[in-house]
């Protein structure tokens, strides 16, 4: 049996302007999702690299938030 990590990031759809930040982490096909507790307007939020993009004053916070949480776990 090959063993398999992976982590996702992906925004949760919601009725608001700013979507909470989900993360997904899954090993060996079993899955475990958990808030952030981060949000971020989905047009600040790059879709192919799972991290904020533009030149607002909170996508470098976001990104280095969302980076630290991948080192840690």
């Amino acid at each position: 049996m090959r063993d398999t990590f992976s982590i996702l990031f992906y925004l949760k759809n919601e009725d608001s302007a700013e979507k909470s930040i989900y993360c997904r982490i899954s090993i060996c096909g079993v899955k475990a999702p958990f808030y952030t507790k981060l949000k971020i307007n989905p047009k600040y939020w790059d879709q192919e690299t799972k991290r904020g993009k533009g030149r607002s004053k909170e996508i470098p916070r976001i990104n280095l938030a969302l980076s630290w949480k991948i080192h840690s776990k």
